[in-house]
């Protein structure tokens, strides 16, 4: 099973992509934000990538620094994955403990 990217990995990662933007892209994209990201998104590098771009569109097309509540609307399909996905992690002792009770029951 895949452990969740550090979350000082995944700012670092957030950071450098920002800083290979062009500035008209990434200008309004402020700390807070990447921190909100880095800190809700945490299966894998592309999912974080697709966040940062997507709020980076966000901030050229409105042509302002978008805030954490805007931001957590904007990624909300993105973060309603990552929710499905903690759930999921969550669930499979208690779904699979019933079968092993089983098993060792028939022996």
């Amino acid at each position: 099973m895949n452990r969740p990217i550090d979350k000082g990995i995944r700012l670092t990662l957030l950071r450098y992509k920002l800083s290979a933007m062009p500035l008209t892209f990434s200008k309004n994209i402020r700390e807070g934000v990447l921190d909100f990201i880095a800190e809700r998104i945490t299966s894998n590098f592309d999912c974080l990538e697709a966040a940062l771009y997507e709020v980076g569109s966000f901030a050229l097309l409105h042509g302002k620094a978008p805030t954490v509540p805007e931001v957590e609307v904007l990624l909300r399909h993105y973060l309603q994955k990552e929710e499905e996905r903690q759930t999921g992690l969550v669930q499979i002792p208690w779904t699979t403990a019933p079968s092993f009770d089983q098993l060792f029951l028939m022996s």
